[in-house]
């Protein structure tokens, strides 16, 4: 899932870049837009899944829950992915203001994930308003938990207190969403779908995936034929929502998007993710070059979320042409330069951090 999601996001961002000005294919580019979306979505809700798991896992099993259990999980968590999200933002800071001259405003809050917590206009860094969502989540969630078996420890099982916190997340960004959109009409993307305040539910749903794993495993694997069809079933009605509300009027029409579609809708979307986890799980493949492909594309896929789009801009000034022979080339140097400096991100800065990092600061529970 993590190899699809981060090729939906590449496919999409090289189609529009590549092949918009060319007329015989610039009607079809549209298309690929639900792509990166999808791809992010996938992402927040898998990481939902994966680090719920530990958190739920520590939370029932420790006696003590609290401060160490909290620190240790940020320590590992920040650890992995805080390296070479600021390698590439201080790349990318010189690329913008060192090379090219341009001014770069509100550059402080790309250091404390606060560039889109109301809302994003920015395009420098762009890619990073998925992370300030997930780097929120990674921080608020265990503390609510701990906040929440405080007060209710006495009266409240253990199982029960993650339910509520979960639900908390689920409910209250649609709250806001719902209230944003009837009070200010915000703008469907800049506004609500890259607003960290508005888009925390993203991940809470791969941590109900994980609590339903936790508590109800035997649920979880019985039942995955019939999720993966009403997740496929979820997934087909979204995606005629997006083409038809999103897609027409928000992108190229209108500029805006329905109530429907700043609110329920992406909720809609997560749980369709979600329901496609339980069958997604026990997939296995024994063709070697098919699995070694997807582990490689997996393992690198974070270092290729970040690099990608610069990589493109590099692509872009060797290749400024487009059409015919010059979009082969273009394409087959945008994959080889993304999977070779990929390669050298995930070694150098991905790897050595977490080699340190699980030496400081040991993992006691799996994430699956």
């Amino acid at each position: 899932m993590r190899a699809l999601a981060i090729l939906f996001v590449l496919i999409h961002h090289w189609v529009a870049g590549n092949l918009s000005p060319i007329p015989a294919f610039s009607k079809y580019v549209p298309y690929f837009y639900i792509l990166g979306y999808y791809g992010v979505e996938i992402f927040f809700v898998l990481s939902g899944f994966l680090i719920g798991n530990i958190i739920i896992k520590g939370f029932l099993n420790e006696a003590d829950y609290g401060r160490p259990f909290i620190l240790n999980f940020w320590m590992r968590r920040w650890f992995r992915t805080l390296p070479l999200y600021y390698f590439i933002l201080f790349v990318t800071i010189f690329t913008t203001a060192v090379i090219k001259g341009e001014a770069i405003t509100g550059l402080w809050k790309y250091f404390l994930f606060l560039q889109n917590f109301f809302g994003y206009n920015n395009d420098f860094y762009g890619i990073s308003w998925s992370l300030s969502i997930e780097e929120w989540f990674y921080l608020s969630f265990p503390i609510i938990l701990l906040l929440v078996h405080r007060l209710l420890k006495n009266s409240v099982s253990r199982k029960n207190i993650i339910f509520i916190v979960i639900i908390i997340y689920l409910i209250c960004p649609m709250l806001v969403r719902v209230f944003y959109s009837a009070l200010e009409n915000p703008l469907w993307s800049e506004s609500l779908r890259k607003a960290v305040i508005c888009r925390e539910d993203s991940i809470a749903f791969g941590v109900l995936g994980a609590f339903w794993y936790n508590t109800r495993k035997q649920s979880f694997i019985n039942n995955k034929k019939p999720m993966l069809f009403v997740g496929i079933l979820l997934l087909v009605i979204t995606s005629a929502v997006f083409m038809n509300d999103i897609l027409s009027d928000y992108y190229y029409k209108t500029n805006d998007a329905t109530f429907f579609s700043k609110t329920i809708y992406f909720s809609l979307v997560n749980l369709a993710v979600l329901f496609t986890l339980p069958y997604c799980f026990g997939v296995t493949c024994n063709v070697p070059i098919i699995k070694n492909s997807v582990s490689f594309i997996s393992k690198i896929s974070y270092s290729l979320y970040l690099t990608h789009v610069f990589v493109h801009h590099i692509v872009h000034k060797l290749i400024p042409k487009t059409g015919g022979i010059y979009t082969i080339i273009n394409l087959i140097l945008f994959a080889a330069i993304c999977a070779g400096l990929s390669s050298l991100t995930y070694h150098f800065v991905e790897n050595t951090f977490l080699k340190l990092r699980d030496k400081v600061w040991k993992e006691k529970y799996k994430p699956a």
